[in-house]
């Protein structure tokens, strides 16, 4: 992992009062994290608090929010039992899109496909060799908040599975280019969004390669993941801003995006991260924040409850 501080943008863009915003909630790389930790070289936030978090954050802000992942949400190594559980942890959230990863496949690809029948799971550029028309995955979701169409586009590396470990299974995917399929969906999106982000699944430094690739092609944020980078400080490439949010999905990113005298505009991104509590143990700031200065504001949450359902399920699978 990286934390990473690129092109820094001249200053953080305040909301216009008056526009029409949507409130983007983004995470990725759960890697199988249901439960966090205090652990004090590497702790984690885990998706039992996160989803209190997402819960609260939507009722404090009804119709205005959406709920986005990069993709990555299975282990290594995850059994039957885990993967179903994980499923029903995430269906438990509500997601609106997630990008589809590599380790969506890592419990088999016929239970990818039962993924994509209760998730969100978008992929413009990847296909499955063998699988029915009605279980291939969208390439795109317009979703309405605060008054905004947002048009999300997900696309998947074409290198991302170089190393997969199941190579009959490598063989029966097909993939495209991530430029042609994203620009391929605008055209089909054009008159039915307001704003358009994409939802990448192949690493940071892909995604400047992409972005510099559609400037001015009326995407205006890239939500990456897969490389598990952290943007702690505004990166911008082609004129988009790129956000990546680290790894286990331990930092909730928060950025608003509005609409205004017919210009879109990205606001600036706030991080959550939940802490666990332990007087034996405590958990010094430079383990949460990294080494790197920090741009963006964060949030350190303590005393976050367990969210209800994803707890019932971390019980079932007895963890």
């Amino acid at each position: 992992m990286r934390l990473l501080n690129l092109l820094l943008l001249p200053a953080a863009l305040a909301l216009p009062i008056g526009a029409q915003t949507a409130r983007i909630l983004f995470d990725g790389s759960m890697t199988g994290h249901l439960l966090g930790c205090y652990c004090t070289s590497a702790p984690k936030s885990g998706l039992i608090k996160r989803a209190t978090f997402i819960h609260e954050y939507r009722k404090e802000h009804p119709g205005e929010v959406l709920v986005v992942s990069s993709g990555d949400l299975l282990e290594f190594g995850v059994d039957e039992k885990f993967a179903k559980g994980m499923l029903e942890a995430v269906a438990s959230v509500g997601y609106d899109a997630i990008a589809l990863g590599d380790q969506e496949f890592l419990a088999g690809d016929s239970f990818t496909e039962k993924m994509a029948k209760r998730l969100p799971l978008l992929s413009a550029n990847l296909s499955v060799d063998g699988w029915l028309s009605d279980t291939r995955f969208a390439p795109s979701v317009v979703k309405t908040a605060g008054g905004l169409r947002v048009a999300f586009i997900a696309v998947t590396g074409t290198n991302v599975f170089r190393f997969f470990p199941d190579k009959k299974l490598r063989e029966k995917l097909v993939l495209t280019d991530t430029v042609a399929a994203i620009k391929g969906e605008l055209k089909a999106l054009a008159g039915k969004a307001d704003a358009f982000v994409a939802i990448t699944h192949e690493g940071l430094d892909a995604d400047a390669v992409l972005a510099r690739a559609l400037e001015g092609s009326g995407v205006s944020l890239i939500l990456g993941g897969h490389s598990q980078d952290l943007t702690t400080k505004p990166f911008t490439a082609g004129g988009i801003t790129i956000l990546h949010g680290g790894p286990s999905a331990n930092w909730q990113v928060e950025v608003p995006l509005s609409l205004d005298k017919g210009k879109v505009k990205v606001g600036a991104a706030k991080f959550h991260f939940f802490k666990y509590a332990s007087p034996d143990r405590p958990v010094p700031l430079k383990a949460i924040l990294g080494d790197e200065p920090w741009s963006y504001k964060y949030v350190i949450h303590e005393n976050t409850a367990d969210d209800p359902a994803v707890a019932r399920i971390v019980k079932e699978l007895g963890q």
